[in-house]
């Protein structure tokens, strides 16, 4: 009961705060006016202001408490089932954007906690070179809502099951008291054996008992079910069972027959409370049935059980648009002969610029203030293909309606250097729109990077925090004092990493170079038009969307370190280290 008054009242204070003044006031009047304030002898006292919590505040941390015991033989008995289901959440308002309409409401509101909880697809113990999906989810969310001032935490425990979250629930996701919790488990729970009715009743028991206390709490919840394995590839794989390693053969236990049932019961407890829910098992089955047809080396897993980025990038895009996100929307239409760009985007309307137009025959444009692409790890692995079913999600397109028939290669220059598409993009893919968020160029820019480095070194705090610290305590009295202190600064650490993200800019410098796909030393087949003198130089190029030029940001430190703002090039700032500081943890 005290809990649902406490979070009744923080969300009249974040949705309305002048109701929510005004009845702190009556209260305090009524309280004066009868008397029941006073001390006798004592005058009554002013009343205070309401204490409203800001969106940046740090996420309360759980109190160091030993790891939960692996769970028995038996499952757990649940606890009875509550009378009657809770109805679906309703959807919020949308978040309000910088620039454009109005656009569909988002699941997630500002200043909510939302919490990731699940087993080995979940647990992301390196987060800043890990494309798992909370990961990905945030950093979508960080760069397509800069507004939404929502706080993340990953408490996946690899090799867990319901039965073992169930034990550490109140521990890890609770005590955060979460305004959304994401669960995906089961994909250990059938323990890699023959499939067995006591086992997946047993699933659906603890799973319904999971959810339950989850709404309790407030919490809105969205179920995913475990994806899909490639039981070919996966002959031999190493695995957790009851918490102790071992090996199995996935194909001689049919384990995706095995899987499709425990994804099944998923779906029946989301319909059952009210839940969302995310059948990840059909669209990786799906997909991968699909890609095989077309090359027998296709997977979806980097050992034929654990999924590899294109698969974590499926189910966050499927979790993305089951909250309501948009897509992260660029369009840039270049005349080929005429050197005259259009642009436009989900931050502002359609904008006119021209190419300028060299001697070589290259079109070059510099543009400012778009949109950044879906942050991810970088690499080959971390880059999202054409083909990816995640790519609707994140639209770069580059329209030549009237493209050179031999194609058109693309170099985008950045302060670190150019990058360039390994292949010429032929025309009909130019006229269509080829997607420029599908090459690993577009994700060599520093602002996408420096944003994924950043969240990731924030969750790599975080989860240090908690696993290596707050479930660690010291046995020595003598270091209970500084161990206290210890978590208090890494929490501040947190706190600070998150202040950095929400005031770093979400938009991007581009200086896009396109040139006809031919041969150097050939000369090319069309010729900027007299009537049109190329600009002289990128400051004479009109701007892509008004608004701000985007500002440097240093690296992720206790203390936001804030430098001047860079000009029509992309800024160049200190991108974080991907390895372990020597004070991080190991």
């Amino acid at each position: 009961m005290r809990g649902s008054i406490t979070r009744w009242g923080r969300t009249l204070v974040r949705e309305s705060p002048a109701c929510a003044a005004a009845l702190v006031v009556a209260a305090f009047s009524w309280v004066a006016s009868t008397g029941l304030g006073q001390t006798p002898g004592t005058q009554p006292a002013s009343a205070p202001a309401p204490a409203t919590a800001p969106a940046s505040q740090p996420v309360p941390q759980p109190q160091p408490v030993p790891e939960p015991p692996p769970p028995p033989a038996s499952q757990p008995q649940s606890a009875p089932a509550p009378a009657t289901a809770t109805a679906p959440a309703t959807a919020p308002a949308a978040e309000s954007q910088p620039q454009g309409e109005a656009e569909p409401a988002l699941a997630v509101r500002s200043g909510d906690v939302v919490v990731f909880l699940g087993d080995d697809l979940t647990d992301t113990p390196r987060p800043t070179t890990t494309n798992s999906f909370p990961m990905l989810v945030e950093t979508f969310l960080t760069a397509r809502y800069p507004g939404l001032a929502a706080h993340f935490i990953n408490v996946g425990w690899s090799g867990d099951t319901v039965a073992r979250a169930l034990l550490r629930l109140d521990r890890d996701v609770l005590s955060h008291e979460p305004d959304v919790v994401v669960v995906c488990l089961g994909l250990n729970d059938p323990e890699y054996l023959p499939f067995s009715e006591d086992r997946l009743a047993a699933y659906r028991k603890d799973l319904l008992q999971l959810v339950e206390k989850c709404k309790a709490a407030g919490a809105r919840v969205w179920l995913i079910s475990p994806p899909s394995v490639d039981e070919e590839k996966g002959r031999k794989v190493r695995i957790q069972r009851g918490g102790r390693p071992g090996t199995t053969d996935l194909q001689a236990v049919r384990y995706n027959a095995t899987l499709a049932r425990y994804a099944e019961a998923t779906k029946e407890v989301a319909q059952q409370t009210g839940s969302g829910f995310v059948d990840w098992f059909a669209q990786s089955a799906e997909a991968f049935a699909r890609g095989r047809q077309a090359g027998p080396d296709f997977s979806l897993t980097t050992n034929g059980l654990h999924p590899n980025d294109r698969a974590h990038a499926m189910v966050a895009a499927s979790l993305l648009k089951a909250w309501g996100a948009q897509p992260i929307e660029t369009r840039i239409e270049v005349g080929w002969a005429s050197g005259e760009v259009k642009v436009s985007s989900h931050l502002a309307a359609a904008a006119v610029a021209r190419a300028e137009i060299n001697a070589s025959g290259e079109r070059r444009i510099v543009l400012q203030n778009l949109p950044l692409p879906w942050p991810m790890a970088g690499g080959q692995a971390g880059f999202m293909g054409h083909d990816w079913e995640a790519a609707a999600m994140c639209r770069f397109m580059l329209v030549v309606p009237d493209a050179p028939e031999r194609g058109v290669l693309i170099r985008m220059d950045w302060p670190q250097g150019p990058a360039v598409h390994d292949e010429p993009v032929p025309p009909e893919q130019l006229r269509d729109g080829f997607n420029l968020a599908g090459t690993e160029a577009l994700h060599q820019a520093k602002e996408a990077t420096e944003l994924f480095q950043l969240i990731g070194t924030k969750n790599y705090y975080h989860y240090g925090t908690w696993r290596k610290l707050a479930l660690s305590p010291p046995k020595e009295a003598e270091l209970v004092e500084a161990h206290r202190k210890l978590i208090e600064a890494w929490n501040s650490y947190v706190a600070g990493t998150e202040r950095i993200i929400q005031n770093q800019p979400k938009v991007l410098g581009l200086h896009l170079v396109l040139s006809e796909a031919v041969p150097i030393e050939q000369l090319p087949t069309t010729t900027a038009p007299p009537a049109a003198p190329a600009t002289s130089s990128q400051a004479e190029s009109v701007a892509a969307a008004p608004g701000p030029q985007p500002a440097a940001v240093a690296a992720p430190a206790p203390e936001p370190a804030a430098t001047q703002p860079a000009a029509a090039t992309a800024p160049a700032t200190t991108q974080p280290a991907a390895s372990q500081p020597a004070s991080q943890p190991g």
